[in-house]
This record gives C-alpha cells, structure tokens and sequence, in this order.
C-alpha cells in the first residue's frame, strides 16, 4: 500500500534548497523542478509548483509568511 504523501516544515525546505553544494534539479512524484541560475524567490517556486496539489497552496502560504519576514 502506497504512504500518503505529506508536506515538509518550511525549515526543512528552506535547509532543502539552500544545500551545501549547488543543486541543478529536485525530484519529485510530480515532476521535477530544475533549481540552476534561479534567484531565491523562483528557487523556492519551482518545488512548490511540482509538490503534491493538495499541498501546493499551504506551501506557496508558508514560503510567501517567511518571505515576508526576510
């Protein structure tokens, strides 16, 4: 049987996409977001667009609230 998918803390993603050494591509079951010459806001849209649609809206909210706060 298949695990529901779940979304991650905005902390675990903010530390996913700032990695140590450079990523070109994330990889997910619905699709793949290629992060290469991204600035920062387009770098955090590019998982959310391909996140589970269930997930899509709260994840645009958190990243949008922590955007803010920069």
């Amino acid at each position: 049987m298949a695990k529901k998918s779940a979304p991650i803390s905005l902390q675990d993603a903010v530390a996913a996409m700032r990695p140590r050494t450079p990523v070109d591509a994330v990889v997910a079951e619905c699709g793949i977001a290629r992060l290469h010459g991204l600035d920062l806001d387009a770098c955090a849209g590019a998982p959310i667009a391909i996140a589970a649609p269930a997930h899509r809206d709260a994840l645009s909210a958190a990243w949008d609230e922590k955007r803010r706060q920069m």
